[in-house]
Order: structure tokens, then C-alpha cells, then sequence
């Protein structure tokens, strides 16, 4: 009987083998013949690029997006954008002058945005509870900001043909503020973590760049002299930090902007996967299309031609 048992078990057992075992995808680097690379950036791809290469290969080179869900839920992209709306009509709104109740007109913006942006009760009451919170915080920044500046632009984009590079650099400001010398503050919200000064100098450029693209004239008529650049935190423990604004400083990320795209215009470079992602909490948007899970980040990546150097079309 016990023989028998064996015989049904190594039945079922040969079910579920396959005939033939595939090999593991090895970690990707596509290198892609025959057409343009990285004509056109914007300033948060710029980070991407330096941890994330393929993201940015299938993304502005594929022209690959995820698909919108199904159905919306209260994420924390969404929250974000949702305050980046209020802050930017409350600056809006009062930009000739903070008001004696600036507080009580910020909750009537928050309010209506709220109302109209996120349909769910329990997303609305938590935010409405965290903006609380963060007010009177943000207040007194805001009361700072206007002591040496008044709002100028708020979330404008705007373009920038880098020099020397035949780059396109497209980039929205926030808030720019203009000082009564001519001068510019540029402020970037962060309703996560604001980034460590080593995250700053290694990969979130975001800042640094549009003090880059102030200076080169792209949001006026003019080069504009940088008086302030900084990150206003708007996350669990509110926080503001500066970036450098000396010459040195801008000329060294635009130097560092220029040796990034020229390297990954090399035809024989690839776009790794993941090159350096380890402190991030989630996977990324093209991962799977990676086939993360069949490699690691501790593999090498692998090299892969695709496309046509004469020019035809991309077979990757």
C-alpha cells in the first residue's frame, strides 16, 4: 500500500515540475542603439537617472507609464499633491500681505481643497488634524519669508537649454520669492522627509537645479542672482534647510549635471536597474518589467544592446 502512495505522490509531484527550467533574468543595463539619449530632463529625473537608470530609460526613452488604478485611494502622493494646492492658494491668495486671521484663511482653503480633492472621511479628518498641527509652524515661516522677500512665482514650469550639453532641463518651482534687490528665494515643499545634506549632494538635485535654471534665466527675462535656496519640510517633524546659493556651489552641480548625461550618452553605456536604491521604502515603478526577483542588487549588471544602430526601430 505504502508503494502504491509513493507511485500517486511522484504522479503529482511530476504535475507540478517543469520539462525545462528557465535561467534567471540577469540584472539589466540596456544600452540603446541608434537613437538620441536624453535629450530631454526634468529636474526630479535628474535623481532618478543617478539611482535608477533603467526607470529613466523605460520611461523618457521607452515612453512607458504605469497605468492610473482602478481606483483612487488616499496615498501619500495624493496627500502631497493636496497640500502643495493649499499652500499654493493660500500664497496665491495673500501674496500682497499676510493677513491678522492668515491662520483662519488657511483652513477655509484646506477645507474646500479637501472637500473637493479627497472623497474619503477618514483621509480628510487626518490631514485636516496634520495641517493643524503644522500651522502654526508654517505661519511663523511664512512670516519670516516675507521679511526679506514677497511671492513671485508659484508652481510655474518652465524650460532650460543647459549649455554646452544640447539637454532640455524642465523644472516647476513651488515658490520663488523676490527680494527688493532683484535677488531670488526658491522654496521647494516637502510633505515627506526633507533630504539629509549627503542626499543632497549625492542625489536629490531638484534644488540646486532650478537655482541652476533661476540663474540661467528661465523663470524671467533675465539671469537672476540666487539670494536663498531651501527645503520646507512639511512631514511629521516640520523642518527648513538650505542649500548652498555661492557660484561654486551651482557650478559644481551644473558640472555634475554634464558628466552624468555625457556618460549615459556613450553608446555602449547601459541604464542599470536599482544602480542605488538601497535606502529607498518601496519598489520602483518599472521593477518588474526588470524582473527584480530574479537578480539582486549584488549581481553586476549586464550590458544589453537594444534597438538598431542604423537607426530602426527599438526591439527592446
Amino acid at each position: 500500500m505504502r508503494n502504491r502512495g509513493h507511485e500517486w505522490l511522484a504522479r503529482a509531484e511530476a504535475l507540478t515540475t517543469p520539462e525545462h527550467r528557465e535561467k534567471p533574468a540577469p540584472r539589466p543595463a540596456p544600452a540603446p542603439q541608434g537613437t538620441a539619449r536624453l535629450p530631454y530632463l526634468s529636474v526630479t529625473d535628474v535623481e532618478r537617472l543617478i539611482r535608477d537608470p533603467y526607470a529613466i530609460y523605460a520611461s523618457r526613452m521607452l515612453r512607458l507609464r504605469a497605468l492610473d488604478p482602478l481606483r483612487a485611494s488616499p496615498d501619500a502622493r495624493l496627500r502631497g499633491n493636496v497640500i502643495h494646492n493649499i499652500l499654493e492658494r493660500f500664497v496665491k491668495d495673500t501674496s500682497a500681505d499676510l493677513p491678522p486671521d492668515a491662520d483662519a484663511q488657511f483652513m477655509a482653503i484646506a477645507e474646500d481643497i479637501l472637500a473637493s480633492e479627497a472623497p474619503w472621511p477618514a483621509a480628510r479628518h487626518l490631514w485636516r488634524a496634520r495641517l493643524q498641527r503644522l500651522l502654526p509652524w508654517y505661519l511663523a515661516q511664512e512670516a519670516g519669508f516675507r521679511e526679506v522677500a514677497s511671492p513671485w512665482v508659484v508652481e510655474e514650469d518652465k524650460t532650460w537649454e543647459v549649455p554646452g550639453l544640447s539637454l532640455t532641463l524642465r523644472g516647476k518651482a513651488d515658490r520663488i520669492d523676490l527680494t527688493d534687490d532683484g535677488r531670488v528665494a526658491i522654496y521647494d515643499y516637502k510633505t515627506g522627509k526633507v533630504p539629509s545634506a549627503d542626499e543632497a549632494k549625492h542625489f536629490n538635485k531638484q534644488l540646486m537645479l532650478e537655482g541652476l535654471m533661476a540663474r540661467g534665466g528661465a523663470f524671467a527675462d533675465r539671469p537672476l542672482d540666487i539670494a536663498r535656496l531651501a527645503y520646507v519640510g512639511l512631514g511629521t517633524k516640520p523642518e527648513l534647510r538650505d542649500e548652498p546659493v555661492d557660484a561654486a556651489a551651482l557650478d559644481e552641480v551644473l558640472g555634475g549635471l554634464h558628466t552624468l548625461v555625457t556618460h549615459y550618452r556613450q553608446p555602449l553605456v547601459g541604464f542599470p536597474s536599482r544602480r542605488a536604491v538601497t535606502n529607498t521604502r518601496f519598489d520602483g515603478t518599472y521593477d518588474h518589467l526588470a524582473r527584480l526577483g530574479e537578480w539582486n542588487e549584488t549581481m553586476e549588471p549586464v550590458v544589453i544592446p537594444v534597438g538598431h544602430s542604423d537607426g530602426g526601430p527599438d526591439n527592446g
